[in-house]
């Protein structure tokens, strides 16, 4: 007797959740693990307390400052970022139709922006961290000189940078894949579709990265008064300092994570 194919086994909107929540872990830990360095020099450009001849460097014990902390708080927040967006398709979009390109953007979005209740304080603290005062040390000092308040400098400009880096990612980076592999072989358009994605992310977002480092490593200025102040002083570059390292950073990053996710929720679909 003649079995029609084997129907794929759907999993429940809980679970749909869970293993994207594993898959945002796991993709922010792969990508923390390999750009770390590019994050600690766009740091340093970024400073305006470190001497320009002072801000490049190839020490490691510079370039991989911060690192364990940086990939132990990635993992949480890659995973809100994912965790959350697919909660949203869950909760609003749960009707079987194709999500929309709208609605994608939207709920990658809104993860991105809420993540940064985690990773603005985690970099506030990483970019003050200096070689004899480490993380918890930094931490501790913030908090005694400063309060909680102190913890949330920068909190705006990492919420629309998180947003579009997740959008990046999420969305435009599988995006850009799939129309590049119409054209070239599926590693090749794996890789233009990430870096693609990368480059047009981190030039959308450079200006509220710049702004939130620059309140974390010493302004007091909101990010609003300090983008006048910037624009008047430093014309439209103030805004892009530290751009080379960045976009490298969040290309292979949107490459990376894009790469890492679809493999990862490949695997951990449910077998029929």
């Amino acid at each position: 007797m003649h079995k029609g194919p084997k129907e794929e086994a759907k999993s429940s909107p809980s679970q749909d959740i869970g293993k994207s929540i594993v898959t945002g872990g796991i993709a922010g830990a792969v990508e923390v693990g390999v750009d770390h360095p590019l994050w600690r020099l766009k740091t340093r450009y970024q400073d305006d307390s470190i001497p320009k001849n002072q801000k490049l460097t190839f020490d490691p014990r510079i370039l991989y400052r911060g690192w364990i902390p940086n990939m132990l708080s990635m993992v949480p927040i890659t995973a809100v970022q994912v965790g959350t967006a697919e909660a949203l398709k869950s909760w609003f979009s749960n009707d079987g139709t194709p999500l929309s390109k709208i609605k994608a953007i939207a709920y990658n979005a809104t993860g991105g922006a809420f993540s940064a209740i985690m990773s603005s304080p985690t970099e506030l603290v990483m970019a003050q961290q200096t070689s004899d005062r480490g993380f918890i040390a930094t931490l501790k000092h913030i908090y005694q000189t400063q309060g909680v308040q102190g913890l949330t400098r920068g909190m705006f400009g990492t919420a629309v940078r998180d947003a579009k880096f997740t959008v990046g990612y999420g969305f435009a980076g599988p995006y850009l894949k799939e129309r590049f592999a119409e054209i070239m072989s599926e590693g090749q358009a794996s890789v233009a579709g990430g870096a693609t994605a990368g480059v047009g992310v981190a030039a959308l977002s450079q200006p509220w990265d710049s702004l939130k480092t620059a309140q974390q490593t010493g302004s007091n200025l909101s990010c609003w008064e300090l983008a006048k102040q910037k624009l008047k002083q430093e014309g439209i570059a103030g805004l892009y300092k530290g751009s080379f390292w960045r976009m490298s950073r969040v290309a292979s990053a949107t490459m990376l994570m894009s790469e890492t996710a679809d493999r990862v929720s490949t695997y951990l679909k449910p077998k029929s």
